[in-house]
């Protein structure tokens, strides 16, 4: 008889990295799952729920994220959320995110702990998922945050629910002291990265890191997360996308045939190399709203709710992949005079390493949100900066795409809007004048420190 297995049983995470190092997870441990965007922790967590939830167990979802997102995350691992919720074994749960808030004092961060815990209870799922648990790194007081998550971890002893937290990347001295607290709370901690093999392939690493029960060392594995959702993809392909598909194809089809035989699209060349962003005040939306002093024009929130819900361009967090993609529109652009605009974006807070952290990642969201689903955001992970594809968009279409950011962003984070939307510093090239190519345009826009 396994006396260990007896006393503190485990159960399946989802990931077959972390089950055969760990043997699984501790039934009503808590975990914490960081990495920055595109490492794949969210996933992870999803992976974790869909098993509960094919075993038929119930499980429940924790988010600030809008639905459609958090759909499509799970999705790619092959979880079907509407599935799960009609089935009764899912339970989607949402809390106001950071952005939410009207203040930030530990005193708040202590109220949404507590309020936390009561959802976390109130669920009485066998495993529940906290998704982008940015709420610890807010803290001012390492002791308030102490003693706060003490608190949170007593609250929930009364469930018997496995809990997975995910949470972003530290970015500052500060937030790998708040890692340091919570890591000393948990059962388990889980790092995902992105690391560079021999073969100069990026792939996704799963670092675990033992804390109360497990015995083994820290160990790091390779996650085959590619494959993961490339099976997902081969089992089911939503049918919104196969109906796009033919629509879309014929339109390049067509497209690359008329650069093949010369043909303009009768696009000029304009004069200027490199144009300044638009200030956030001076940008009209869409239809032509103006924005003044006293807020947002009547139009603007329906604008902003099409945009968060309809639109959603391609993400690239290869650079590889992204520059070939760019240098298609380098090429269309210089043989048939076929328009694009790049946009770079970083977004300066001084002093604020966590929240830049927090923000960067929200941004990815809410810029893809402002797409039209040909256009493409690149996420350089690393130093932090955006770059924004444009297709066939002209400097009009930088003011348009501009305004909707605005207009998201006041729907989305109506208390910070203005500050983010200021804390952006961008530039913006059209037809990628005057670089030679994407990797030129890359190397300035990423690589050089300004």
């Amino acid at each position: 008889m396994n006396l260990s297995a007896s006393l503190a049983p485990k159960i399946a995470s989802g990931i077959d990295e972390i089950d055969q190092t760990w043997g699984g997870l501790y039934a009503g441990g808590v975990y914490l799952v960081f990495g920055r965007n595109s490492s794949g922790r969210n996933h992870a967590a999803h992976l974790f729920l869909s098993t509960g939830a094919e075993a038929g167990r119930k499980v429940a979802l924790v988010s600030s994220a809008r639905r459609r997102d958090l759909d499509i995350q799970a999705a790619a691992v092959g979880f079907d959320l509407e599935a799960a919720l009609a089935r009764n074994r899912l339970e989607v749960l949402n809390l106001p995110g950071p952005l939410e808030w009207e203040s930030r004092d530990d005193d708040t961060l202590d109220a949404a702990l507590a309020e936390l815990a009561s959802t976390v209870i109130a669920a009485k799922a066998d495993r529940v998922a906290v998704m982008d648990f940015t709420l610890p790194a807010l803290y001012e007081s390492l002791e308030r945050l102490r003693a706060g998550f003490v608190r949170f971890m007593r609250s929930i002893e009364s469930v018997e629910s496995t809990l997975v937290l995910t949470m972003p990347e530290p970015a500052s001295d500060h937030g790998r002291a708040v890692l340091d607290v919570l890591s000393t709370c948990m059962t388990g901690v889980v790092h995902t990265s992105l690391v560079r093999t021999e073969q100069d392939s990026v792939r996704r690493q799963l670092s675990l890191i033992p804390e109360v029960g497990h015995v083994t060392r820290r160990a790091d594995r390779l996650w085959n997360l590619e494959e993961i959702v490339a099976l997902a993809d081969r089992v089911a392909t939503p049918p919104a996308l196969a109906e796009r598909a033919p629509e879309t194809f014929r339109a390049r089809e067509a497209e690359i045939a008329r650069v093949a035989a010369g043909e303009s699209t009768g696009s000029a060349v304009r004069d200027e190399d490199v144009d300044a962003a638009p200030d956030a005040d001076d940008v009209a939306s869409d239809d032509g709203a103006e924005y003044g002093e006293s807020g947002v024009a009547a139009s603007a929130t329906a604008i902003g709710e099409a945009a968060v819900q309809d639109a959603a361009g391609r993400l690239f967090d290869d650079r590889g992949e992204f520059a070939a993609e760019l240098d298609r529109h380098f090429h269309a652009q210089a043989e048939g005079d076929i328009p694009f605009l790049l946009i770079a974006m970083r977004i300066d807070s001084p002093g604020e390493q966590d929240r830049e952290s927090v923000e960067f990642e929200f941004m990815i969201d809410v810029v893809r949100s402002s797409l039209k689903e040909s256009d493409a955001v690149f996420s350089d992970l690393v130093h932090e900066r955006l770059v924004v594809l444009l297709e066939r968009g002209d400097s009009d279409e930088g003011q348009k795409f501009f305004g909707r950011l605005r207009d998201t962003l006041r729907v989305e984070a109506p208390h910070h809007a203005d500050r983010l939307l200021h804390s952006v510093s961008a530039i913006v090239v059209p037809d990628g004048t005057p670089f030679g190519g994407a990797g030129e345009f890359l190397e300035y826009v990423l690589d050089d420190d300004r």
